[in-house]
């Protein structure tokens, strides 16, 4: 197996699973996540269906990109 094919990179990748104000959840990258942290209701806790982590989630991804010099 070549070391490409083992790469996956947590900025890009979908992998964070967020509700939306909505109610619609979706997978996004860590990047995609802070970028659109102001529209998220919070962060999906395993299944869809299970429940939210917090309602502080969106509050603690927009300090995170504040610290890493984005808008927030």
């Amino acid at each position: 197996m070549s070391d490409e094919a083992c790469v996956f990179s947590l900025v890009t990748e979908p992998w964070i699973p967020v509700m939306w104000r909505d109610g619609a959840t979706e997978r996004l990258g860590l990047a995609e996540t802070l970028r659109r942290a102001h529209q998220v209701r919070g962060i999906v806790a395993g299944d869809p269906g299970a429940g939210r982590l917090s309602a502080g989630t969106p509050a603690n991804v927009r300090l995170t990109q504040r610290d890493a010099g984005g808008r927030g």
